[in-house]
C-alpha cells in the first residue's frame, strides 16, 4: 500500500509539473520557423533574380535602340550582360535582341542576336516570341525587340524537389524557375539600327 501511496503521489506531481513543456511547444514551432525564415529567403533571392533578368533584357534593348550600327557592338553589349547580372551567375541567361518591321500589320525579322544563339529570329520571318500589341501594328513601324530568360534554380531545390515527389509524384516541375521578360524600344537616333550590313 505505501508503494501504491508513493507511485500515486508521483504521478500527481508529474501531472502538475509544467517544466519541459516549453522546450516541447518549442520542438514543434522550430519546423515551422524553419520553414518560414528559408522560404523567405528563398522568395528574396528568386526576386533579385527576377530583377536582374529584366534589368539585363531592358539594358540590351536600350543600348541596341541608342545605337545607329551595333554589328561590332555586340561582344561589348554581351559583357555588359554579365555585369548587369552580378553578382549572380550569367550561366542559364539567355538573351536576344533584334529589329522587327512592320509590313500589313505582321511583324517580319530585320535581323536577331543572341548570346547563346548566333541568330535566335531568322531573318525575313514572321516574329512570333510574344505578342505585339494592335496599336504597334502600324505599316513601316520598326521597333527594336529583346528577350531574356533565365533558369533559376532555388538553393533548397533538392528539398522542394523531394516534397513534390512525396506530393504530386514528380519533381521536375520544381527544379528550375523559368524567369523572363520581353521590351519593346523604338529606334532613338535612325528609322533601323544596323547589324552585318542588315536593315
Amino acid at each position: 500500500m505505501k508503494a501504491f501511496h508513493k507511485f500515486a503521489k508521483k504521478v500527481n506531481l508529474l501531472r502538475r509539473s509544467e517544466s519541459g513543456v516549453a522546450a516541447v511547444e518549442f520542438s514543434i514551432i522550430l519546423p515551422l520557423l524553419l520553414f518560414l525564415f528559408l522560404g523567405t529567403l528563398e522568395l528574396s533571392v528568386a526576386v533579385s533574380h527576377n530583377l536582374r533578368v529584366s534589368k539585363a533584357g531592358f539594358s540590351l534593348a536600350d543600348l541596341v535602340a541608342r545605337s545607329e550600327d551595333v554589328s561590332r557592338d555586340m561582344d561589348d553589349i554581351n559583357l555588359a550582360m554579365a555585369h548587369q547580372m552580378d553578382p549572380f551567375d550569367i550561366g542559364s541567361l539567355d538573351v536576344r535582341v533584334g529589329m522587327i518591321e512592320i509590313k500589313g500589320e505582321v511583324a517580319k525579322v530585320i535581323w536577331s542576336w543572341g548570346n547563346v544563339e548566333q541568330q535566335p529570329w531568322p531573318k525575313r520571318s514572321v516574329f512570333d516570341a510574344f505578342e505585339l500589341s494592335a496599336d504597334m501594328l502600324k505599316d513601316g513601324e520598326t521597333y527594336v525587340i529583346s528577350t531574356a530568360n533565365f533558369d533559376y534554380s532555388p538553393i533548397l531545390g533538392s528539398l522542394v524537389a523531394n516534397l513534390g515527389r512525396i506530393f504530386y509524384g514528380s519533381s521536375k516541375d520544381f527544379l528550375t524557375i523559368n524567369l523572363h521578360d520581353n521590351f519593346v524600344l523604338q529606334p532613338r537616333q535612325v528609322k533601323c539600327v544596323e547589324y552585318k550590313k542588315s536593315c
